[in-house]
């Protein structure tokens, strides 16, 4: 089975409109912080006040578990007049709090208050950002809100593979979902196409029937063979179309054949260890891991068990990126992503994600793709 380009004809003619969701199919739910910005205010000029430092809050942001202050100083006002305090801060905030001097990208103070609660992230929260609404990636995938509030948007185009690690309950399969709801919120099927396997048969065999799919999606773990190796021979075919275009990439061939473009892939396989149990789908996995990103075809691979058979030396020189959840010890963290601190995640969406050439990975919070959202995004993807 190969993916011929007179499959996307009727798209370039202008034969097929694709259009994307609204927001309005998602849940309306207002984000809770443990207090409104105007309280969080309040708190902190009091402590101000009351010590005599000149100072005002310029804005609040409220983070998935911190709270971050934009301090302006006034006019003479020394910054250690404002750190000296730190131990009054904490008690008139009820937290820990840490200096960021100068705030990123400001001329201010920023304190910077751990509350040390998680909140709840929606999809529309993630997807009406405006991170999210002006991107420019050709893959994006939305991965949730930082430590400090931001919304956190990457280009698998230019990432090639993701690798995703968590325990079961910590989040890893609703991230997924979101990855795909993200997908269909932003790009239609003559941009981007999908790939889905899901040993469980129950994560995403909902996603049936939607236009990005090139195959029903994959449940039976017999199948995974036969799935495996028609994305290795389609990674092979875009490979001898480019040479022979002359071609360095995807982008490059699709300005030079305008009326052939060859939409960028995404292979997402849940538990994707079922496929190293064949040595020869082991070894269709680590040849189409190696020319995926040249050719537009992508994987972002998840399981739950991180150990050194599932993310091997071949899976780790060739997944650079990794997702990791919350996991059992610091010996899969370092499995996963070369260094510990995934054994301290708290759960319920939380992780840290490590993007190649990366010091250090970042930690996120994905949000929270309820099944009445999801069940109605895709009743409207399939109708419209």
């Amino acid at each position: 089975m190969s993916i011929g380009n007179e499959r996307f004809k009727g798209q370039a003619e202008g034969t097929f409109t694709y259009r994307c969701p609204g927001l309005d199919l998602l849940d309306n739910v207002e984000t809770e912080h443990q207090e409104s910005d105007i309280t969080w205010e309040a708190r902190i000029e009091s402590v101000f006040c009351e010590y005599g430092i000149k100072a005002s809050v310029v804005y609040v942001v409220a983070g998935v578990r911190i709270v971050t202050f934009a301090v302006q100083l006034g006019r003479g006002v020394r910054v250690n007049n404002v750190t000296s305090h730190k131990g009054e801060l904490e008690l008139g905030l009820g937290g820990k709090i840490y200096f960021e001097i100068p705030l990123k990208g400001t001329s201010y103070v920023g304190i910077c208050l751990e509350t040390g609660k998680i909140m709840d992230i929606s999809l529309r929260t993630l997807f009406d950002s405006p991170a999210f609404l002006e991107t420019q990636a050709i893959v994006p995938i939305v991965l949730g809100m930082s430590s400090k509030g931001n919304i956190v948007v990457d280009d698998l185009s230019s990432c090639g593979h993701i690798l995703v690690g968590g325990a079961t309950g910590s989040g890893k399969s609703v991230f997924l979902n979101q990855i795909i709801m993200g997908l269909l919120y932003k790009t239609g099927p003559d941009k981007v196409r999908m790939v889905l396997a899901d040993e469980s048969g129950i994560n995403l065999s909902v996603y049936n029937g939607i236009p990005h799919l090139l195959l029903p999606v994959i449940t039976m773990p017999r199948k995974f063979t036969g799935v495996m190796n028609w994305v290795l021979c389609e990674s092979m075919q875009r490979k001898e179309k480019m040479i022979d275009r002359g071609a360095k990439s995807i982008e490059s061939y699709n300005k030079l054949c305008p009326e052939f473009v060859l939409p960028h892939i995404v292979v997402v396989f849940d538990e994707y260890d079922a496929l190293l149990e064949n040595e020869d789908d082991i070894e269709a996995l680590y040849m189409a891991l190696t020319v995926g990103k040249l050719v537009g075809i992508h994987w972002i691979l998840a399981s739950q068990k991180v150990t050194p058979k599932t993310i091997t030396q071949n899976l780790q020189r060739l997944v650079a990126n990794r997702i990791s959840f919350d996991v059992t010890s610091i010996r899969e963290s370092k499995s996963l992503l070369g260094v510990g601190g995934a054994e301290n995640l708290e759960g319920n969406g939380d992780m840290l994600y490590y993007k190649e050439g990366w010091k250090e990975p970042i930690r996120i919070n994905s949000g929270i793709a309820t099944d009445e959202e999801i069940c109605r995004v895709i009743k409207w993807v399939c109708q419209c």
